[in-house]
């Protein structure tokens, strides 16, 4: 069995898993928020788009830095590990 190119903490995968449309979490600091949130927005868009259907997301941050930081840091490798796994 192929290992997986992306690991995530039990808590996060309960986290990503959660299909609520709205949900609260109380997280400390540096515990992969962000990771796990990016995480199941490029599965939802990526689900989305496989059911030609749209998704739509904001990503919210104490700044524009911090958002931009997540979508470099995290959105977009997420994009580029579901392309290495679908593209055969």
């Amino acid at each position: 069995m192929p290992k997986p190119l992306i690991h995530f903490h039990p808590y996060q995968k309960k986290w990503i898993a959660d299909q609520s449309r709205f949900k609260i979490g109380m997280f400390a600091r540096q515990t992969g928020k962000t990771f796990g949130t990016c995480g199941e927005i490029v599965d939802d868009c990526l689900q989305a788009e496989i059911a030609d259907t749209r998704a739509r997301w904001v990503i919210l941050s104490r700044g524009e830095r911090q958002a931009k930081e997540a979508m470099d840091e995290a959105v977009k490798p997420f994009c580029k590990a579901y392309y290495t796994i679908y593209k055969d």
